[in-house]
């Protein structure tokens, strides 16, 4: 399962040359989220999977949605979380279980061996799992909360 998600992280290191510096609220009605965004993100959806990425100067942000394949939340947390991580490589600095809008959910922060910061947020809910996702060198804690505080499931 953990190679499904390398194709993902691969959007984390997609070029980008729009810095959008204004929010929009972005409603994926088909995938039962909505979410503040950076303007002009863009979007892949299909039947399998949704992928948002937006980018504000040197940060990225990312959502992923895919269909559970599982229905044990607790793997599908960890799988979520295990597929941005290199063992042996990547230093975990937290590992935590949460709950948003009272579904399970996981949050990491990890510093990668690239130098790079990452927050992940992996929520299991309506039979899909959602992954939101900042990277950056120095995330800004205020954006990284606007972006994960704007997130809920409909």
């Amino acid at each position: 399962m953990k190679k499904n998600y390398y194709f993902f992280f691969l959007f984390l290191f997609f070029p980008f040359t729009n810095f959008a510096q204004n929010w929009q609220k972005t409603k994926i009605n088909a995938w039962d989220f909505e979410i503040l965004l950076p303007e002009n993100s863009q979007k892949v959806i299909d039947n399998d999977a949704c992928v948002l990425i937006g980018k504000v100067d040197n940060t990225k942000y990312q959502v992923i949605v895919k269909k559970n394949q599982v229905s044990d939340a607790n793997v599908l947390l960890k799988e979520g979380i295990d597929g941005f991580i290199e063992e042996g490589k990547d230093e975990i600095i937290s590992n935590e279980k949460i709950k948003v809008d009272n579904y399970p959910a996981r949050e990491a922060r990890l510093n990668t061996f690239k130098g790079k910061k990452v927050i992940i947020r992996v929520i299991v809910a309506k039979n899909k799992t959602f992954m939101l996702v900042v990277y950056a060198s120095q995330i800004d804690e205020d954006n990284a909360n606007k972006f994960f505080n704007s997130f809920s499931i409909k």
